[in-house]
């Protein structure tokens, strides 16, 4: 995605108009982002009243909310109040399906929002009632429940009290940073982090905890006496805020926070064992692992509790193998084959894992490990490859590939390399950790695997707002090139329903750059809605990728994502299902004259189009800007430009640098783009036009 450098000029065609209407701007990231759900949660068999929220009035206008997940929960009388909070009744269904469900707002500001997280539970849950900010005027509450609160504004503190009887092995855990709690203004950016006391009836602390599953609290206690407790939540530094939405489980009920395996070969059943607080030792579950593409999936315990604590399972496509022996000598390790994956663990310090790997002379095998990315696990890796006399060839600590800008709490130190073996014969892999992390929670999956020219494709957002019939808008698509491919990436929009027209393009070889640690190659694609398309109407697509490397075919499908934070970089959260959804109406559309242009370096192109009011006004101006995606954010070429007395039908001219590469590239006109995709969200646009540079 290199800058163009060019200098755009206009050259207008058609008749002055003399009636001026206000243009309505496309929205800004922060007005896309559906910012909490509350209650993030409800039992199942019961009925809740759910709000939804935003930032600058994302919500107005929305009049309905999709549940993604399992079936089981009926949504009515939705209803948005003058501030953009939505309303909702949500009937959950005696024998929902426990566990997570995606939930965003229809129509609005930008016809589909991203998804925020809602459970469905096993047992009684709770809603924060009332001022509780002290022990004294704390809210009642009965064993075993969740108890769905909130700690704001600043100073917030929120306090349950509960009877307990000498003996009880009570759990005490927030789930709030998991909920993607987060706030966005200046004093509170960041992860929400909440801390969890136990104080007896007396006012003494008998337990706590900060920051014990990432940023969210859990304590284990054993009950001292017969009498009255109270469980006080907090956020740290006493911060608070409408965001910190969390989920507070209390009672004598297990709470997995570990599995092994931590994953599977998609279609196949294997035998996991849980881990955590109350989860009797040996308790084992069958899973099946799902055949779809979304590379995590969500187990629980089984049994009448099962739902009350999930934990992510790892997917892939490469054969399983569970934990070796442990072997912490090099001459004993244990052969492995490629390709494969291995599910390790860390039980003790010092606890260094070795593998044996037979390979050929220039045999080029990738290793790559998988801890804390979606497994949320809190180790450190370093991986290091030994040749047969015990010297170190190769190392990596942290080189994992994270994609999509940022699909993970923090820039991971998951381990990665590729490695060419020298001479034929045997090599040693030794997986260690950094930290000192052990026990269930430290596990990890090594996968090995022949190095040959692959790629990965990132698509966002999940919710593509069409901004009314008939138009365009763009969305970036992010590319990360493995094993040294240098074919171009045909990228195509695929799955639209009739009448909707998506892009294809090609992502050159030309202007790929290795990443700099999120960052790949990125695209614009277009989505085109159908004129007669009814506002609010959604159409779920999916982008491919296609090359050929030789005879053989590479073809994969891009991770959808959701937005939910929006900096250097973005922020998201892998989804299920991408939508192209039907926004609000802007007042013209912007089509394409051409689809195919031709120029030389330093040669000057004009690029038709036409602007087609879309309602009884015209338009007597507007900011138009040439963009093409570029590595990073950039995607504006050139300064934006102000059309006077507009016509119907005009030439953008485009001037290319004398050393500007032959090739073939897509670019469009828009709604004056920012010149940073961060800054604001793409505007009404022409389809994807070929510019085609020759010598």
């Amino acid at each position: 995605m290199n800058t163009l450098r060019t200098i755009a000029r206009i050259v207008s065609l058609g008749g002055m108009l003399s009636i001026s209407i206000t243009v309505i701007a496309a929205p800004d990231y922060q007005q896309t982002v559906l910012e909490w759900v509350y209650p993030a949660g409800g039992q199942r068999g019961t009925t809740v009243q759910v709000e939804l929220g935003g930032a600058k009035g994302t919500l107005k206008g929305a009049t309905g909310i999709v549940v993604d997940g399992p079936p089981g929960i009926t949504v009515s009388d939705v209803k948005a109040d003058a501030k953009g909070v939505l309303r909702a009744t949500f009937r959950i269904a005696a024998d929902a399906v426990p566990g997570r469900r995606m939930v965003r707002a229809r129509g609005g500001v930008t016809g589909l929002t991203n998804f925020r997280l809602f459970f469905v539970g096993p047992i009684p849950e709770y809603v924060e009632a009332k001022d509780n900010n002290t022990p004294k005027t704390a809210e009642e509450i009965q064993l075993p429940v969740v108890v769905n609160g909130r700690v704001n504004p600043v100073l917030d503190q929120d306090c349950f009290r509960f009877n307990a009887r000498k003996g009880q092995k009570l759990v005490a855990a927030v789930l709030c940073h998991w909920l993607d709690a987060i706030g966005y203004d200046r004093a509170n950016m960041g992860f929400a982090d909440a801390s969890l006391e136990v104080l007896n009836a007396q006012g003494r602390v008998v337990a706590q905890a900060g920051d014990t599953l990432g940023f969210d609290p859990l304590v284990q206690f054993t009950v001292p006496d017969d009498g009255d407790y109270t469980v006080r939540v907090s956020g740290m530094g006493y911060k608070g805020f409408p965001q910190m939405v969390y989920r507070l489980t209390v009672g004598e009920v297990p709470y997995p926070t570990a599995i092994f395996p931590a994953g599977g070969k998609r279609g196949e059943t294997i035998e996991i064992q849980f881990s955590g607080p109350n989860v009797p030792p040996g308790t084992r579950r069958k899973i099946k692992i799902s055949n779809d593409s979304f590379p995590v999936q969500y187990v629980s315990v089984a049994g009448e509790f099962g739902g009350v604590s999930e934990v992510p399972l790892i997917r892939d496509d490469l054969p399983q193998r569970p934990q070796l022996e442990r072997i912490a000598a090099r001459e004993k390790a244990v052969s492995i084959v490629p390709p494969l994956t291995i599910n390790g663990r860390f039980d003790a310090l010092g606890d260094d894992d070795w593998f044996r790997l037979p390979l050929a002379a220039k045999q080029q095998v990738t290793l790559e490990i998988m801890a804390q990315r979606h497994l949320r696990a809190p180790v450190d890796t370093l991986l290091e490859v030994y040749d047969s006399a015990g010297k170190s060839v190769a190392a990596n600590d942290d080189g994992a590939l994270f994609g999509g800008e940022c699909t993970h709490d923090f820039f991971a130190f998951d381990s990665r390399l590729e490695f060419t073996a020298k001479t034929a014969g045997d090599y040693f892999v030794r997986v260690s950790e950094q930290t000192g992390a052990i026990g269930a929670r430290a596990v990890y999956r090594l996968s090995v695997f022949d190095t040959v020219p692959d790629f990965r494709l990132f698509q966002w957002p999940d919710a593509v707002p069409i901004w009314g019939p008939g138009s365009s808008t763009g969305f970036p698509v992010e590319s990360h090139r493995l094993g040294g491919l240098k074919e171009d990436i045909e990228l195509i929009v695929e799955g639209l329903p009739k009448g909707w027209t998506g892009s294809v393009i090609a992502a050159s070889n030309n202007d790929y750059r290795s990443p700099v640690k999120s960052f790949g190659q990125k695209s614009l694609l277009t989505i085109t809605a159908p004129t007669n398309a009814t506002p609010g109407a959604l159409a779920e697509f999916r982008v491919v990728g296609r090359c050929r490397v030789g005879e053989r075919e590479i073809i994969h499908e891009a991770q959808c994502l959701t937005h939910y934070m929006w900096q250097e970089p973005n922020r998201f959260r892998y989804s299920p299902i991408a939508r192209a959804a039907i926004a609000q109406q802007h007042p013209f559309r912007l089509l394409a004259e051409a689809r195919e242009i031709t120029a030389k370096p330093g040669g000057t192109v004009e690029i038709p189009i036409r602007i087609e009011a879309t309602g009884e006004k015209a338009l007597d101006s507007l900011r138009v800007s040439v963009n093409r995606a570029r590595a990073h954010f950039v995607c504006s070429v050139g300064p934006q430009i102000s059309l006077k007395g507009i016509g119907s039908f005009h030439k953008v001219g485009l001037t290319l640098p004398a050393d500007y590469k032959p090739g073939v590239y897509s670019i469009l006109v828009s709604d004056a783009w920012s010149s940073e995709l961060r800054k604001g969200l793409p505007g009404p646009c022409t389809p994807l036009i070929r510019l085609i540079v020759k010598e």
